[in-house]
């Protein structure tokens, strides 16, 4: 026969339970850093830089996917020309 100690049991309960926080708070810290990248890819597109936009916004939609993030990363390569 197995004895189970409480400890253990209240241990893993306790992890279980602070673990989908944990997994928000990088969520969170992910979407705020894609964000930042979206905007610094709005400033460098409107100054004419499409190169460096695309590069943000890949590195932006690596890190949280978006629908707009993909709408504006392919009107920059629109500009690009690029098909790929």
């Amino acid at each position: 026969m197995v004895t189970r100690h409480p400890a253990n049991f209240l241990r893993a309960a306790l992890l279980l339970l602070l673990l989908p926080a944990t997994v928000r708070a990088e969520d969170r810290s992910a979407a705020r850093q894609a964000a930042k990248l979206y905007d610094d890819a709005t400033e460098v597109f409107e100054s004419g830089d499409s190169a460096k936009a695309a590069e943000l916004l890949e590195s932006a939609v690596a890190l949280k996917p978006t629908p707009r993030a993909y709408l504006f990363l392919s009107t920059v390569y629109d500009r690009l020309q690029r098909t790929e």
